[in-house]
């Protein structure tokens, strides 16, 4: 039997006054009974400009009915009265600014009864069974297709080593100390508005460093700092920067024993993992933000509170936990 759409509603509210039923039935392509049940499910008392009421159809009323109906179908919602973990789900995305797939993980630790993360995220998005959560509360709606890249013909040849020149397995993550590198901007315009953001490339271990300013000078400068304070050569075996001009300085970063690989122009993507901690940084650091006022130990918890995050491309480890899996040298 056809069922009736809104389109078709919008056809029997259009004709209904000059068409009689049995022509709607025939135009609309079903039986004679299915058009007087429409009528019934839509119909309302009109009153017209002569103060006399008449029944009419309205496919408004008649697609509200219908669509409320259709709620009453399908399994029952497995929340049930589970306010235990509505409340700590909202307290963990919301508050704790987690995803739901951490947050999930999280609950799973505390408990035996639990739903798939599909289901989560069904239920997030519905809006009917949590009173404060909302699709803006999550830090990502969807999982982002990978976008293809044609790069762009570069005007120049890099400072340093093409990223076409890192080795394959630096390429495919199998082997540990090889970074990427970025700055995250406050302001636009003023003093003290960057931050350095180093990203492992296996364990997505994260370190930010405010900078003084955005130029080559303070980049290498807070690089040497940071290896009179470890072992830089082993745990900075390679690094991999975009063509940004506060890392022009390609000999002052290899001074320090390690290697420098450079992207194709315009190719954000050949740093995926380091944008994408790039967005994270953002949900504490949004963008016109002062980082001026930005204070080195603000940069350390964020830092911190990112490196102990459970990740689904990790398999739900956090990059602390594969840190420690794969070296022996103490986290920075």
């Amino acid at each position: 039997m056809k069922r009736i759409t809104w389109i078709d509603r919008l056809y029997i509210e259009k004709h209904q006054n000059t068409l009689a039923k049995s022509q709607l039935a025939k135009d609309l392509g079903c039986c004679l009974k299915t058009i007087y049940n429409e009528f019934s499910r839509g119909g309302y008392w009109h009153t017209d400009e002569y103060a006399i009421d008449r029944w009419r159809y309205s496919a408004d009323i008649a697609q509200q009915d219908y669509e409320y109906k259709q709620t009453a179908k399908g399994c029952p919602v497995k929340l049930g009265t589970r306010w235990d973990f509505i409340q700590f789900i909202e307290s963990q995305i919301i508050d704790q600014k987690v995803s739901p797939y951490t947050a999930l993980q999280r609950w799973k630790q505390k408990s035996n009864w639990t739903i798939s993360l599909t289901t989560l995220y069904r239920y997030i998005d519905s809006g009917l069974y949590f009173p404060r959560l909302t699709n803006k509360h999550l830090p990502e709606k969807s999982i982002r297709q990978k976008r293809q890249y044609d790069h762009v013909r570069a005007a120049r040849s890099p400072k340093g080593t093409s990223i076409e020149r890192r080795p394959a397995e630096i390429n495919a993550r199998t082997t540990w100390g090889h970074w990427e590198m970025d700055t995250v901007i406050g302001k636009a315009k003023g003093k003290g508005q960057a931050a350095l953001v180093l990203t492992e490339r296996l364990t997505r271990f994260e370190l930010i460093f405010k900078l003084k300013d955005k130029t080559t000078k303070s980049v290498v400068s807070t690089l040497s700092r940071l290896a009179r304070r470890c072992d830089f050569p082993n745990i900075f075996k390679s690094i991999t920067v975009d063509n940004g001009s506060e890392f022009q300085d390609c000999k002052g970063m290899e001074r320090l024993n390690t290697k420098v690989y450079y992207c194709h122009p315009y190719t954000s993507c050949e740093r995926g993992s380091n944008e994408r901690m790039n967005r994270m940084i953002r949900r504490f650091f949004p963008k016109g933000s002062d980082f001026s006022k930005l204070k080195q130990r603000d940069c350390d918890n964020v830092a911190a509170y990112l490196n102990n995050y459970q990740r689904r491309s990790l398999g739900g480890q956090t990059p602390l936990e594969l840190w420690l899996k794969y070296t022996t040298l103490p986290p920075l």
